[in-house]
């Protein structure tokens, strides 16, 4: 602080004291106008904004899933497996896991999955619909009918409530699994998505 005349002595402004206030953002809050939950701006990760409320957003649901059969197909896969997002651009076809942060714009998920068949083998495959619905999850079992054959799966799956989503993508010999972080009941929380096993 300054004086608004030119003085030639040195003039000083002091404070003797003063109020600070501090209100803090509801739960699931990073940037708000006052501590009421309706007063929020934006939300942390795996939260939602919905009518100026952050929830914790609801995971992934599959609305479409494709399977075919492709028939004396030769494809040089290195392992059974090979994930294809589309909408991150990224091809995954390695053996292990993989963490994946899905910006909160991204609304809809694109998967392609192709799986080397082995002869007289049956694949299984989940894909998670809705919270609650445990009987109308989408399952699926295919038979490979030899070796030349690939099955590939095309899925789609829907964000319900913009958010980031944090996905764990992992690969074995056997199976393919997707499982997002939720919260559910404010603790993180797994739930498979998609699974996919030979």
């Amino acid at each position: 602080m300054s004086t608004a005349q030119n003085l030639v002595q040195n003039a000083y402004w002091g404070v003797s004291s003063f109020n600070l206030y501090v209100a803090k953002c509801s739960v699931g809050c990073e940037v708000c106008t006052g501590d009421i939950t309706s007063q929020c701006i934006k939300c942390v990760k795996k939260f939602g904004l919905q009518k100026s409320k952050c929830i914790p957003a609801p995971p992934l649901e599959c609305s479409y899933v494709r399977i075919n059969q492709v028939v004396g197909l030769i494809v040089n896969l290195i392992n059974p497996f090979q994930l294809k997002i589309v909408e991150l651009d990224l091809i995954m076809n390695e053996i292990g896991s993989k963490q994946l942060f899905v910006d909160d714009i991204i609304s809809s998920i694109s998967l392609q999955i192709q799986v080397q068949c082995q002869e007289q083998k049956v694949i299984s495959s989940y894909f998670r619909t809705c919270d609650g619905c445990e009987s109308e999850q989408f399952s699926f079992y295919n038979l490979c009918l030899n070796q030349s054959n690939i099955i590939v799966y095309n899925t789609i799956f829907l964000q319900i409530l913009e958010s980031e989503k944090e996905l764990l993508i992992t690969m074995s010999q056997q199976k393919i699994e997707i499982i997002q972080i939720s919260i559910i009941n404010d603790v993180e929380t797994e739930i498979l998505i998609l699974k996919i096993e030979i």
